[in-house]
Parts: C-alpha cells; sequence; structure tokens
C-alpha cells in the first residue's frame, strides 16, 4: 500500500482473529492508486477494515486524502518497534503506535478503551455475514483450528457472540514505557494519561466499563478509586482449595480498603455465568475467597449501566472499603453523563 496501516484501520485489524486473517488472499504489492479496484474488492477491506483506509506516509511531501484513503503524515524518525509486516503483505502500526496513531483522532474515553482492549485478554469482532459463512463451512476447519486461533465466546445456549478470547496483545508496562518514549510526538501527553488509567487485563468489555467508572478520576466521571486492580490472582489457602478446587482464584474487579479488608467484585455476565455449572463454580469459588477473609461483591451490567443503581452500588463499595466518595457537583454529573454515553456503545464499533 506504499504506506503504513494506521489510526482506526491498525485498531481494526488488531481486532481479526488470525483464523479470520487466514481465509484472506494476500493484499497487492504496490501503491494503491495502481491496485486501487484490487484493494477495494478484497475482503479485508471491503467486509473488515472499510473506507477510508488510514494510512501513514514517512517524510517527504505526500498526496491529498481521498475518499478512499486518509493519508496522514509523519516528518520525524518512527518509534522503536513502532511498525510490523502483517501476514497480508502490507505493514500495519504496532498495538502500541496504533494507540499514538489514534490518540489526536478520537476521544481520550475512547482512547483508554481501545488501550483497555488491546492490552486486554479479549477482542470484539462483528463478522459480516460472508465471513460468518467461511467460519460455518467445514471446509475452511483446518484454518479455523489454526495454532494461536482465538476463542470465539459463546453463550450458555450455544450462541456464537462478538466476543473473542485470546492473549493480550501489548504488556501494559510495554505500553507505558512506549508512551513515555515518545515525547515531542502528536499524541504523546494523552498516550501516557492513556496507559496510566489502564488499571489491569480486562477480560471483557462489561469489566472495563465497570473499572472506568470506578477508577476513572473524577475530572472524568469516575468515582476516583485509582488503587483498582482488574484481574487480581489470589493464591488460596489450603482449606479454600479443598472447597473450590483450585490453587487460586482470579479477581475480576480487587480493591484492598482500610484495616486489610479485601474486596472482590466479579462481574456476572449472562454470557458467561448463566449455566448450573457456572453457578456452582461461582458458589465454590465464593466460599473458599470467603474463608481468607476477602469480601466478595457480584455486580451485574444493569447494576453499572443504570445511573441511579451504580450511584448507589459506588456508595456501598466505598463503605465495605472505609472511604468516602467525593462530593458529586453539579459539573461532576455533566461529566459523568459524557462518560456513560462514550463507554455503553456499540463496542464492535468503537472507532469509525
Amino acid at each position: 500500500m506504499d504506506g503504513v496501516l494506521c489510526g482506526p484501520s491498525a485498531f481494526k485489524y488488531w481486532r481479526i482473529p488470525p483464523q479470520v486473517l487466514s481465509l484472506c488472499p494476500p493484499l497487492p504489492i504496490g501503491d494503491f492508486a495502481r491496485h486501487r479496484s484490487d484493494y477495494l474488492e478484497h475482503p479485508l477491506v471491503n467486509e473488515i477494515l472499510g473506507l477510508p483506509l488510514s494510512r501513514l506516509l514517512v517524510g517527504g511531501r505526500h498526496p491529498n486524502s481521498t475518499s478512499n484513503l486518509t493519508n496522514h503524515a509523519w516528518s520525524g524518525p518512527l518509534p522503536a518497534g513502532a511498525v510490523v509486516q502483517s501476514e497480508l503483505g502490507i505493514e500495519v502500526a504496532s498495538p502500541a503506535f496504533t494507540l499514538l496513531t489514534l490518540a489526536n483522532q478520537v476521544s481520550y474515553i475512547t482512547l483508554v478503551m481501545c488501550a483497555y482492549e488491546l492490552c486486554g485478554s479479549f477482542a470484539v469482532f462483528k463478522p459480516s455475514p460472508r465471513i460468518e459463512e467461511a467460519l460455518a463451512s467445514p471446509r475452511n476447519h483446518a484454518a479455523l483450528n489454526m495454532s494461536g486461533a482465538w476463542e470465539r465466546v459463546c453463550s450458555a445456549s450455544g450462541k456464537a457472540s462478538n466476543l473473542w478470547s485470546r492473549e493480550p496483545l501489548i504488556d501494559i508496562d510495554e505500553l507505558r514505557n512506549f508512551a513515555a518514549n515518545t515525547d515531542g510526538m502528536r499524541g504523546h501527553r494523552a498516550l501516557v494519561r492513556a496507559a496510566n488509567d489502564v488499571r489491569g487485563v480486562a477480560a471483557s468489555p462489561f469489566e472495563v466499563q465497570a473499572a472506568m467508572l470506578l477508577s476513572l478520576d473524577t475530572r472524568l466521571g469516575g468515582c476516583g478509586f485509582k488503587d483498582l486492580q482488574l484481574n487480581r490472582r489470589i493464591w488460596l489457602s489450603a482449606s479454600a482449595r479443598a472447597i473450590s478446587g483450585r490453587s487460586s482464584a482470579i479477581a475480576d474487579l480487587y480493591f484492598e480498603g482500610e484495616e486489610g479488608v479485601k474486596l472482590d467484585i466479579e462481574c456476572q455476565s449472562r454470557m458467561i455465568h448463566n449455566s448450573a455449572p457456572a453457578a456452582i463454580e461461582d458458589s465454590n469459588r465464593s466460599l473458599s475467597l470467603q474463608m481468607m477473609g476477602v469480601t466478595v461483591l457480584p455486580i451485574t451490567f444493569e447494576q453499572v449501566h443504570d445511573e441511579k443503581r451504580f450511584d448507589r452500588l459506588a456508595d456501598h463499595i466505598a463503605k465495605v472499603l472505609g472511604r468516602r466518595r467525593a462530593r458529586r457537583s453539579e459539573r461532576y454529573r455533566v461529566v459523568e453523563v459524557e462518560l456513560r454515553a462514550q463507554i455503553f456503545c456499540d463496542w464492535s464499533r468503537l472507532v469509525a
């Protein structure tokens, strides 16, 4: 493409499961203008990335943007490790560099959400009807079961969702180091802030939404509980192991409060927890943690999504932790509404 896929296009690329990429033919090598029809008809562009493509051009004079290509000029040297070669033959901004190129194109809240996903153990990818058909075809069995394939999350009834489970694409500390080394580059300050607002490795959008409401600064509409940890591993005692049958437990949202108070907030997804085996496992897990002095608080999406219910939930969490919530001024209410409008979105359309 004679340029680096960046910004929104690169973010969409990093959401694509490897097994879907393996079904796509290579992209033509060379300039977009010479292979325009090939690019526009390619499934990666036509079915997933959409138009216009965001392209980073380094150094020199560059053509103007068109309806199919949004060109972004980069005058200085690129950060170390900024570009990777995709298996389809084009260069793509690395996950960390993708966030940097997004920083001046999306709101700060959206940037934090994107950082949570790339640093998390999940991706949201909504297949087009054509891709769904390919995923269901027995002819593609080998490709769909390739090494490194992402696991598609299904409901208790077996219905496939748009949520995919995978290893994090970038370590949070790596992102923070990358951000620190971009001083003077466009998007540096926003990326540094966003990297520091990621509180751990999230496993779903629901965990991110709850974490952002609880941990973001009150100036952004959050509760300001900055000591929140996502998916904290808790090693179990011998007696607790006997109950749960496991050596450790993972706390979705974890706090340590006053006088040794430990709080595990569990995000109860209907998709994952809505089955008898899951309910039994949750019960055993909860008992084992409480035997170790950890308070377990299950929460639902409805409790987080509804503003009034969340307000009472946050008050309760603060009380358990032995702290007070900041006074909710009129200004706070305004920014909280703005925060909620952004985080409770169609996550599959996080960037345009």
